[in-house]
């Protein structure tokens, strides 16, 4: 089995509180609950995504990677993160809290 392994430090900007999929383009509309800058979880916002090869599911965390230009959605596991979306569409506002996590 091959894997690949991602270290990394990031922010967290939400997590995702409810997962559906529409009826038409194949899009997931999600609901995340989004974190402040003093890293309280604050207001809900909807967000429609791609087709993915893997669906979002609720729980799984919105984060900003150091040196990334785009938002990955991964999902935590037992010792690890899964990358879910390595590439997702922009999720506003974008603010990401003081302290980065340290991901693997």
């Amino acid at each position: 089995m091959e894997l690949a392994v991602i270290q990394s430090k990031g922010f967290i900007l939400g997590k995702v509180s409810s997962a559906r999929y529409a009826d038409r383009g194949g899009l997931q509309q999600v609901v995340v609950t989004l974190k402040d800058t003093c890293g309280n979880w604050g207001p809900k916002k909807g967000w429609a995504l791609p087709p993915s090869a893997e669906s979002v599911q609720d729980g799984d965390f919105v984060c900003l990677l150091i040196g990334a230009e785009n938002i990955t959605i991964i999902r935590p596991q037992k010792d690890h993160f899964s990358v879910i979306i390595i590439t997702a569409p922009p999720l506003q506002p974008e603010q990401p809290t003081n302290v980065p996590h340290d991901f693997l």
